[in-house]
């Protein structure tokens, strides 16, 4: 299975990706933990750019999250899938659509330029006001590039127009960590069961 987990800065991602990790090593499952931007060549400069350590236009953000990712397939995620592993990411191509296409760029070109790339079973967009996702992130240090409250408003309602995508399911991440658990708990259990 290939679960993601997505939603804007402060939805809580990062977090729910580890308990739901845990959760089913806990069960026996043969889990894997990943991230993008990765920490390869393309990720790392990704990184560099959004914490504003150098600059780069919108065009080469949208290259390097493509060859980030291209990357990450080849290396990570097409062996551990071709191996039976269970791999929870945190973060995938529906980011740089909600995220780009936020920016000015064509979400169907994005989908396109990504195509290569395996598709979920299982894709969770927490779901939070920009407002609360800016509080949180503000409570955990300095805001990146993108986590503006006006942009983080317009990448949210781009996350919310995939929800007719196939796979998709949208949680309410205002609630509690453990509650938000809970119920992102419910659809994994129910994708094992069918």
């Amino acid at each position: 299975m290939l679960i993601v987990l997505e939603g804007i800065d402060g939805c809580g991602k990062s977090t729910q990706v580890s308990l739901l990790v845990d959760k089913l090593k806990s069960i026996g499952m043969d889990a894997l933990e990943l991230r993008e931007p990765t920490d390869g060549p393309h990720g790392l400069r990704l990184r560099s750019i959004l914490n504003e350590e150098i600059q780069a236009e919108n065009d080469e953000i949208l290259d390097l999250f493509v060859k980030d990712r291209k990357q990450h397939v080849s290396e990570k995620i097409e062996p551990a899938l071709n191996n039976g592993k269970t791999i929870v990411m945190d973060r995938y191509y529906y980011s740089t659509m909600a995220y780009q296409s936020a920016s000015g760029f064509s979400m169907e070109k994005i989908r396109a330029d990504n195509s290569f790339a395996p598709v979920p079973t299982l894709v969770l967009i927490l779901d939070i006001s920009a407002e609360d996702g800016v509080k949180r992130v503000l409570k955990g240090g300095n805001a990146d590039r993108f986590e503006k409250e006006d942009f983080l408003n317009r990448v949210r309602e781009q996350y919310l127009k995939l929800k007719n995508e196939p796979n998709v399911e949208i949680i309410d991440a205002s609630l509690e960590v453990q509650e938000v658990h809970t119920n992102i708990w419910a659809f994994v259990e129910n994708l094992m069961e069918s």
